[in-house]
């Protein structure tokens, strides 16, 4: 499914597997889009789950090429950006989720690498999520501005 943000003021995409159960946002790892869980062979994993309508998956593309992994970009401007994503996640993709899965149910964040920092991030920032799993390693921001110690 793509659309236009107006957040990022770019076209982004989300991919949907399931109609209904648990929500679960799914962030893709470093520099990846949203068909990244299923190239890893995750929806094949989950297949029974989402089949039998226990877990529905919103996977979306990110903005880590213009942001985290743009080391010699502007900071400041690389900050804005990945800050517009979190905007785009939580004004555009948490309605997206709510209208697409009837269960009543707040989403899970989940991901791995640096999409588990982006799942940990939102669930640390919005009161919009039941629940956060992450594996990644840790990250700091000394990236992103200047003034970091």
């Amino acid at each position: 499914m793509y659309w236009y943000s107006k957040n990022l003021r770019r076209n982004m995409n989300v991919k949907i597997y399931g109609v209904g159960g648990v929500p679960f946002l799914i962030f893709p790892t470093q520099d990846a889009m949203s068909d990244n869980f299923e190239n890893f062979g995750m929806i094949d994993t989950l297949k029974d789950f989402i089949e039998r309508g226990q877990i529905q998956l919103f996977c979306v593309d990110t903005v880590d090429i213009e942001t985290w992994s743009n080391i010699y970009g502007d900071k400041d401007w690389r900050a804005a950006r990945q800050e517009s994503y979190y905007d785009y996640i939580i004004d555009e993709i948490l309605p997206l989720i709510r209208e697409k899965n009837s269960s009543g149910r707040l989403p899970i964040a989940a991901g791995c690498s640096l999409g588990g920092l982006h799942s940990a991030i939102v669930f640390s920032a919005a009161l919009n999520f039941s629940a956060v799993c992450c594996l990644c390693r840790a990250f700091t921001m000394q990236n992103f501005s200047s003034t970091a110690g």
